[in-house]
């Protein structure tokens, strides 16, 4: 099994793989957005978060690749970094990874560069057909996005 997760305190986006297939271009087995409750405190959606995954078995074999937290440097950026909504994010990271025992940072720059979410998402669609991504929603894309670049077809 791999998992690929878009981290966010506001909803984190992931993609489960079947491991005898990971060399394949097939879609996901599953996939799904974790939406903490928006009268928590953003440490306490951490946790929430983090929580969520406590489902999956701390077995050696599971990998899961995680978007890298980046500063871009924009006035977006800079709204974000000062915001405080980066290290926010950075903790959610470390949360979600202290769970799984092989993690691998994807950074955004290697898996969609700049693209915007339109682009990424009409990539995905042609790679995976639309019919399986009919279910895609708001950060599914990026975790699939993600997992099919570690899969090396996502380029």
């Amino acid at each position: 099994m791999r998992l690929s997760i878009d981290p966010g305190t506001n909803g984190t986006g992931w993609a489960s793989w079947d491991e005898k297939n990971w060399r394949k271009l097939v879609p996901p087995l599953n996939t799904g957005v974790i939406f903490p409750p928006r009268s928590l405190n953003w440490q306490d959606k951490v946790e929430f978060v983090a929580k969520q995954f406590e489902k999956y078995p701390k077995i050696p074999t599971i990998k899961v690749y995680i978007e890298y937290p980046a500063f871009h440097e924009s006035f977006g950026g800079e709204v974000v970094a000062r915001s405080g909504a980066l290290v926010k994010l950075t903790y959610l990271v470390g949360f979600i990874s202290s769970r799984f025992p092989k993690v691998l940072l994807v950074p955004v720059r290697n898996w969609k560069g700049q693209l915007p979410k339109t682009v990424v998402e009409e990539r995905i669609r042609k790679l995976l057909g639309p019919v399986v991504c009919s279910s895609f929603k708001t950060h599914i894309w990026d975790a699939v996005g993600i997992g099919l670049y570690a899969k090396g077809f996502f380029k």
